[in-house]
């Protein structure tokens, strides 16, 4: 009753769902990851995307009818969605709202990417003030004690460095890529990127883990054939559990997958049961090689969550080098002026005629900012990297208990043994073929009427024939 009443108010609160909604973009990826041909029922796109079977449905539907899906009603009364292959390009062609919602995640791409490198291009332009105003501080000052000594030789030469040299040095050559352990490639980030890199980080590396978990899950219940014991979910659980005091946490996969709980009186154990996850419109025998899977050992289940470490940052090593030396070139920068802009000579002279004078009412106005810019360069990150320590102690202990909640499924425990037997009886799987349809929403009624009434007198030739044989 408590997952019906809350399936009620979500479906209260929510009449129809957008294509914006996490719901919707998670089957929408399940549908794309399909095998050919792209049939689902709700229980399959509801264990592949990690969401409930009521909003697999709805998405499912709502989907087939902008993207020119099909509805397949087999002789058992199931639904089963039925896509073309080129499903993403069909759905972007039709769907305005798609269309939207592709052209939005491209501009927070190139926002992103735009923040990134503007907040760099500060440190840049906070370098280049503060030396700037650091030579006119100096050479007045140098004039002023030659006026006051009567004369004397001036200060040559200029500066040997160019500040933005940077950017050839360290910015990616054309066609650089970064390769990650896993395979997963990705474009180098520029120096501009690093800088904002180095000071705030690259975000959190587990976002959408929630979302992983429950698709973990969902695959895993595909792979056991709808019937498994809490022992084998433990593992896939964002907050680390231990099944063997207390099954608790099977509460909220019960209500997500649609599962009864049964007990099971040969054994003593409770199996969860999902008849969801045992139907199924996929025909490929090799449903778990192609449609993810969740690395199952002996008796199933072996597949564990993990979330990943936050680095302190993703810039290149080289590139962070030298964003800490013009770092601390900015901060030194700083000190400096704040020093000549004390110095009673140097606003004696600078006082002495207009363009001096606004110059040094500039500065002395951007001095607050500049220092704290300056500051905060290096507070933020130190205290940032003292909070993702802290972080990765805790995200290492969760890893632990998940692992150890792996091994323990691996196990030789009597009463996991006994789970294990009782799920093993309650496993089935049926697969909803071609010839099990009855009626297709995209031909017309009368054909298919014509069909059927041709099947059905070819079963009866068929069975004359039989019985004929027989006599």
């Amino acid at each position: 009753m408590l997952c019906k009443a809350s399936l009620e108010d979500n479906d209260s609160s929510t009449s129809a769902l957008s294509m914006a909604s996490a719901s919707a973009r998670s089957v929408r990826s399940a549908i794309q990851a399909a095998p050919s041909p792209k049939r689902l029922t709700a229980g399959d796109a509801s264990t592949a995307a990690g969401v409930k079977v009521e909003e697999a449905e709805r998405a499912l539907a709502e989907l087939a009818a902008r993207a020119g899906g099909a509805l397949e009603v087999t002789t058992s009364g199931e639904l089963v969605y039925a896509f073309k292959d080129d499903f993403e390009e069909q759905l972007l062609a039709r769907d305005s709202d798609a269309q939207r919602v592709a052209q939005q995640e491209e501009f927070l791409e190139f926002a992103e990417k735009a923040v990134r490198t503007a907040f760099g291009a500060s440190l840049l332009v906070s370098l280049l003030v503060v030396y700037v105003a650091i030579a006119a501080a100096s050479s007045t000052e140098r004039d002023e004690r030659r006026r006051e000594r009567g004369g004397g030789f001036g200060f040559g030469g200029g500066f040997g460095f160019n500040i933005f040299d940077v950017f050839y040095y360290t910015s990616p050559r054309p066609g650089v890529r970064r390769v990650y352990a896993d395979g997963e490639q990705e474009d180098e980030m520029n120096f501009l990127e690093s800088i904002f890199s180095f000071v705030f980080g690259d975000g959190n590396p587990n976002d959408g883990i929630e979302d992983e978990q429950w698709r973990l899950v969902g695959t895993l219940l595909k792979e056991q054939q709808g019937a498994v014991v809490a022992e084998q979910v433990a593992p896939l659980m964002l907050e680390p559990v231990d099944a063997t005091q207390g099954e608790d946490f099977m509460l909220e996969v019960l209500c997500r997958f649609g599962g009864t709980p049964e007990y099971d009186e040969i054994t003593n154990r409770i199996v969860y049961t999902f008849k969801a996850a045992q139907v199924t419109a996929q025909l490929s025998s090799l449903e778990s090689e192609t449609w993810g899977t969740t690395s199952g050992g002996r008796g199933g289940g072996g597949g564990v969550l993990q979330e990943q470490l936050v680095q302190f940052s993703k810039a290149p090593a080289a590139q962070r080098a030298l964003v800490v030396m013009l770092g601390l070139a900015n901060i030194v920068g700083v000190g400096i002026l704040g020093a000549k802009l004390g110095d009673p000579l140097v606003v004696r002279a600078m006082a002495r005629d207009a363009s001096g004078a606004g110059l040094l009412d500039s500065v002395k106005a951007l001095m607050p900012l500049l220092s704290a810019y300056a500051v905060s360069f290096f507070a933020i990150p130190f205290g940032r990297n003292a909070l993702n320590q802290r972080r990765n102690a805790e995200i290492d202990q969760r890893n632990a208990s998940r692992l150890r909640a792996a091994s323990a499924v691996k196990g030789n425990s009597p009463s996991l043994q006994k789970g294990l037997e009782a799920a093993s009886r309650r496993k089935a799987k049926r697969t909803l073929r071609d010839s099990d349809v009855t009626f297709r929403s995209d031909r017309s009624v009368t054909d298919q009427l014509a069909r059927d009434e041709a099947a059905d007198f070819d079963r009866r030739l068929r069975g004359d024939a039989d019985q004929t044989t027989l006599r």
